[in-house]
């Protein structure tokens, strides 16, 4: 649900308000701490990192977009100051640091980055299924029942569940080619 808010947040943030992105600010500020700090080492740093980094989303709020998730644009906006960071000390030899710049540089930082996105995604999808839809949905996918097990529970025939299946998985399947690059897609 805190994915929720985030979003409705993104709005009223890329429309000036001041107290969503301080509230956006307050929610996330350890967060984002916390993830620069893993890789700089030092808490001065990762705090002037992690204090650019908002202060950069407020001067970027016109480029938020709805449709991703705030919390990715967020964090990559992090990790690419957290870089330039790495990479100005490394340029003076730190092996520490040339070492955090290339765990920082690694494409998991970047999966973990973009799963924000897609837990949005998928999150949203799922909310846009008639209810009775996400009941057959969730059952199946989350409490592991079978379409004969939901059909019982919910009085229902198991062609009505596979039905339901078959349109939630229709629409994940669009949402997702929608947010996939084209050559995933």
């Amino acid at each position: 649900m805190k994915e929720l808010l985030v979003n409705s947040l993104a709005d009223d943030i890329r429309s000036g308000d001041k107290e969503a992105f301080e509230l956006f600010y307050r929610m996330e500020y350890a967060n984002i701490l916390h993830f620069v700090r893993s890789y700089l080492g030092d808490v001065e740093s990762s705090e002037d990192v992690t204090q650019n980094t908002f202060l950069q989303l407020w001067a970027r709020r016109e480029n938020i977009d709805s449709g991703r998730n705030l919390r990715a644009f967020v964090f990559t906006i992090a990790r690419n100051n957290a870089i330039s960071i790495l990479r100005s000390r490394a340029r003076v030899g730190r092996l520490e640091d040339k070492v955090n710049l290339e765990a920082f540089c690694h494409d998991s930082v970047t999966n973990h980055i973009n799963a924000l996105s897609l837990r949005d995604l998928i999150e949203q999808t799922y909310l846009k299924l008639p209810p009775h839809i996400q009941q057959s949905f969730r059952m199946s996918r989350y409490e592991g029942l079978t379409n004969r097990e939901i059909a019982k529970q919910k009085s229902l025939s198991e062609k009505a569940i596979e039905y339901h299946m078959k349109v939630a998985l229709k629409l994940f399947r669009d949402k997702l080619k929608d947010y996939l690059p084209p050559h995933l897609g």
